[in-house]
């Protein structure tokens, strides 16, 4: 009788501790979903609506090769999602007056392609690439865009720099070797007209300009984001 309220006690002891590992997956799950949650509503919505009656037509085809060419490289370090809509079509036209009246937005033109970025209206994909960069770059509060390698010596003497840099400007670090950072810096150089021989590392984007080479940056760069119009991201 003993060995079997021992073997009793056994049981109870081995269910009670399945039961627990039970309870800590289902809480780890629940700690797993909820963290995947919170990372997709940290996403920055880019909307863009298009008026596209044709049945066999692709009315977000030039949007998103836009999105592609000139933000695309930011996405992992600022995750961003595309949501595009028909104003042609019933659920579209509602999603563009449910926008149009959170933000303020009037298009009585009735201009499209339209591009809503942070509250901000871009229309006519003219407008909507010209701006595309610098409105998402501003949307993710950055003030200007790093890129650096790794084994350069005047980047490697930047990094004190960097450590003492005012917190308050938040400045994208792109390694130019890393992923298609190579491209976005060739892209860059022609965009801002950057002549052969400031075409370098440590280098700087800002608004409308650039700083080349360790000694302009370091001279030059906190007084310009200080101005605020040098700056992508203005407060």
């Amino acid at each position: 009788m003993k060995r079997l309220g021992i073997l009793a006690v056994i049981l109870i002891l081995g269910m009670g501790s399945l039961q627990t590992e039970a309870q800590e997956t289902k809480e780890e799950t629940e700690v797993m979903e909820a963290a995947e949650t919170e990372a997709a509503e940290e996403k920055l919505p880019i909307l863009f609506f298009h008026n596209t009656a044709c049945g066999s037509c692709d009315g977000t085809a030039d949007f998103v090769a836009a999105v592609q060419e000139e933000i695309s490289y930011y996405k992992e370090a600022y995750p961003y999602e595309l949501q595009c809509y028909n104003v042609f079509q019933t659920t579209g036209k509602q999603e563009w007056e449910k926008t149009a009246e959170m933000y303020g937005l009037k298009n009585e033109e009735y201009i499209y392609p339209v591009m809503v970025l942070d509250g901000k209206m871009y229309r006519g994909m003219e407008e909507i690439k010209e701006n595309l960069q610098e409105a998402f770059l501003e949307a993710c509060d950055i003030s200007a865009v790093y890129f650096y390698r790794k084994d350069c010596p005047e980047c490697q003497d930047m990094e004190g720099f960097w450590e003492n840099f005012p917190e308050e400007y938040k400045i994208a670090e792109l390694e130019s070797r890393t992923g298609e950072n190579g491209e976005l810096i060739q892209n860059l150089f022609e965009k801002y007209q950057v002549p052969d021989e400031d075409q370098m590392v440590p280098f700087v984007f800002l608004k409308d300009t650039y700083l080349a080479g360790e000694e302009a940056i370091e001279a030059k760069l906190q007084n310009m984001l200080e101005e605020g119009k040098y700056s992508f991201y203005n407060k």
